[in-house]
């Protein structure tokens, strides 16, 4: 029997809607949207020594840094074909935004809604 190579084939998925164009946006971090609603357009992910892998959600003109934890939701979004349908149709908002202390220091948490 011969060895399944086709095991190894990576799939490559969209997620960020048509026309959007990363490099006319900038960064901001989550804590400018406290008492906001975030229409999510799109998200990607970044990896780094320092901080590892992450998601960035795009929503308008930025791109939003947010906080490391989110990171494993939002790859299981990707991995879910119809997860990544209703993002892809602007139906994922992040609420409820807010601030908290933690043992590493302050950091952020939110609540997903589907519009």
């Amino acid at each position: 029997m011969a060895f399944n190579f086709d095991q190894f084939n990576v799939t490559v998925k969209k997620t960020l809607k048509d026309g959007i164009d990363l490099d006319k946006m900038d960064f901001i971090g989550i804590k400018e949207y406290i008492g906001k609603e975030i229409q999510v357009e799109g998200f990607f992910f970044t990896e780094s020594k320092k901080y590892g892998k992450q998601v960035v959600l795009v929503s308008g003109d930025k791109k939003i840094n947010i906080p490391k934890r989110y990171t494993e939701t939002f790859m299981k979004f990707r991995d879910d074909d119809e997860a990544l349908k209703d993002i892809m149709e602007g139906h994922l908002w992040i609420k409820d935004i807010k601030a908290f202390d933690a043992n590493e220091g302050k950091t952020y948490i939110f609540n997903f809604d589907r519009r």
